[in-house]
């Protein structure tokens, strides 16, 4: 089957650019899943938009905007906690597989231990995402089943790098250069620069996600004008919503 993409274009950098527009350039992309596929999946027939970005770009603070306004957001990070919780069959997995010792005393992950093996050990993420990938599409896919609302936003920085375009009908690429999501992303995690490095490096590039994106949201402009561009950007996925989908 045949999904729709379009090629977007941030048409200002002035900051009076209230809202991110698409570009006429449509093309076809080949795709595993059907507009009416999707929505017999999901349950439902309102738009689900994939709003993404790289670690530090500033996609949660978006994201609250999007909620104040009434929409779901469906977290894929929060998805891969919850499916590693105590007492869920992946958190036995990975303690067999790596040992108890990456085990707090609360008998939860101890996410930053997990993380320097496999930001060194190519094999092993390799195997924990075989396990974890899967579960957090299970998860996100009954969220956004249960959402309501014209249409509903699946935050997730992997969308191309697995299988959840599937899921999603346009794409928002949360935008800031690197130097600002490294320093950013350094201040909220109190993490190494090298480790955030290695996150944004492990993921597909800033580049390549704005060749990707339906919609950019320029999140290196004034902070002042954010609420009104998330206000103008809602009133423009309200008519997608209720037009396209």
């Amino acid at each position: 089957m045949k999904s729709l993409y379009y090629r977007a274009i941030n048409l200002s950098n002035q900051e009076n650019s209230m809202a991110e527009q698409k570009a006429t350039n449509v093309h076809w992309h080949d795709g595993d899943i059907s507009t009416e596929d999707r929505g017999a999946l999901l349950g439902q027939r309102g738009a689900t938009l994939w709003f993404t970005g790289l670690s530090g770009s500033g996609k949660s603070t978006v994201s609250q905007g999007f909620q104040t306004l009434g929409i779901t957001v469906v977290d894929a990070d929060y998805a891969s906690r919850a499916v590693v919780e105590p007492g869920m069959p992946a958190l036995s997995e990975i303690a067999q597989h790596f040992g108890d010792n990456f085990l707090l005393t609360n008998g939860k992950l101890d996410r930053a231990a997990l993380r320097a093996v496999i930001f060194a050990n190519a094999e092993e993420k390799s195997w924990l995402e075989r396990l974890l990938h899967p579960l957090i599409r299970d998860w996100i896919v009954d969220q956004l089943q249960a959402a309501k609302g014209p249409y509903v936003i699946l935050e997730s920085p992997l969308l191309y790098e697995t299988n959840q375009f599937q899921l999603v009908n346009t794409v928002l690429l949360i935008d800031l250069p690197v130097e600002l999501q490294l320093e950013r992303a350094s201040m909220r995690d109190s993490s190494e620069i090298e480790q955030i490095q290695y996150i944004i490096d492990s993921q597909m590039s800033r580049e390549e996600k704005l060749s990707k994106a339906d919609w950019i949201f320029d999140n290196a402009l004034n902070q002042d004008t954010m609420e009104k561009r998330i206000e103008t950007l809602h009133a423009k996925f309200l008519t997608l919503a209720n037009s396209k989908y």
